[in-house]
């Protein structure tokens, strides 16, 4: 960033000019507005990525953003908070996966920063991953046949490890002959923030118990 612009521009502009390259996807503009010895902190669903100057913070974001088929700004909202400056900045996305083909995901990143005459000083950040756009995805079913395994020896745990595998607004379907299920696993999957939609007695020692995974 020139000294002209840190003279003619408030931080929370500075900031808001960032988040409207990043719906460009001008991965140029946006090192220009970073201070050369930038040290940017982000936090994404698989974990923590951190960098030092512009060059690092800037490879992140290509990797990030920079395959999507069409990408755009849908929120670019700073703001002051006493010393420094935030930012909320929301995206939407057109992604092909193997699984599914092209579809639409929203993104959100939400930004604290430092900003000083030669630009953004620190930039943190957290961000929500990918989400399937409300009403762009048609929610899909699983099974999952827990033959004999007990609740006594890891069937909730497996359970768990079952619904968290498929993606949020999808059904999973459970089959268990253990009769401890029936009162264990709805209330455990309600504590995961899940929606219990059925809980049946299939009639020959088994109970059949719906899920759909909410977050």
């Amino acid at each position: 960033m020139t000294a002209t612009e840190a003279r003619d521009r408030s931080p929370a502009a500075t900031l808001e000019a960032f988040g409207a390259a990043l719906g460009r996807r001008d991965f140029d503009r946006m090192a220009e507005l970073l201070d050369p010895q930038v040290r940017f902190r982000a936090l994404i669903p698989d974990g923590l990525r951190e960098a030092v100057g512009p060059e690092s913070v800037i490879r992140w974001y290509r990797e990030w953003f920079g395959a999507a088929d069409e990408h755009r700004s849908v929120k670019c909202e700073a703001f002051e908070m006493a010393d420094r400056v935030g930012l909320r900045w929301r995206g939407r996305r057109r992604l092909s996966r193997e699984d599914q083909g092209p579809a639409w995901y929203l993104v959100e990143q939400d930004f604290f920063a430092d900003v000083g005459p030669n630009g953004i000083e620190t930039l943190a950040l957290v961000c929500s991953g990918d989400r399937p756009e409300p009403g762009e995805r048609s929610a899909a079913a699983h099974e999952f046949d827990a033959g004999d395994l007990g609740c006594s020896d890891g069937l909730p745990q497996e359970f768990k490890r079952r619904v968290r595998a498929i993606p949020v607004g999808d059904r999973l379907r459970v089959i268990a002959r253990d009769p401890a299920a029936k009162q264990d696993l709805p209330p455990l999957a309600r504590m995961m923030g899940h929606s219990v939609e059925s809980v049946e007695d299939a009639g020959d020692g088994r109970v059949v118990f719906t899920v759909e995974r909410r977050v």
